[in-house]
């Protein structure tokens, strides 16, 4: 079924071939000698049937695999522009995480200086921190786009399979 899908000017011409084929044996009808009449011309090949078969199926797969073709270069730029947009939205998003990081280490030595805070609470903000910032830097180097579902209508991108991909 895919197969008329992708390419519906190829089988509609082997359709045709077959129709003219069928009426020219069972009613020894030839179609390109009342077309060679019409033109006026003489009839230049005895196997004119195959040969004005073999035109419209030439013609029918050309236009089958230009289209096809288009079709698989227009996904292409799709998805290069898809990415180059995640990529823009993710360099602002890691520059604004980035300027909150950043706060947030300034937060923590002045709490190392105060003894605000117990040093286990301050080794877990170094690790939140740094795997903040980690993750960050593998969604700003993603070369392919894999999505994952988080919930009911709720889709993310996989960060380790796309920046590994």
């Amino acid at each position: 079924m895919s197969f008329f899908r992708r390419y519906p000017y190829t089988v509609g011409t082997l359709a045709l071939v077959l129709v003219t084929y069928t009426l020219v044996l069972m009613f020894e009808f030839e179609i390109a000698e009342v077309i060679i009449e019409l033109l006026e011309y003489p009839e230049f090949i005895e196997a004119d049937e195959i040969f004005l078969g073999l035109v419209f199926i030439t013609i029918g797969v050309s236009v089958d695999l230009t289209r096809r073709l288009q079709r698989i270069r227009t996904a292409a730029t799709v998805q290069r522009e898809r990415l180059a947009v995640l990529r823009s939205t993710m360099r602002t998003v890691l520059d604004i995480v980035n300027n909150f990081l950043n706060t947030m280490m300034l937060f923590k030595v002045d709490a190392e200086r105060s003894g605000a805070l117990e040093p286990d609470m301050l080794s877990m903000m170094d690790r939140v921190i740094s795997q903040t910032a980690e993750q960050l830097k593998q969604l700003a180097n993603v070369q392919t786009i894999i999505e994952t579902d988080i919930g009911p209508g709720l889709r993310t991108i996989d960060i380790e399979r796309s920046s590994n991909e």
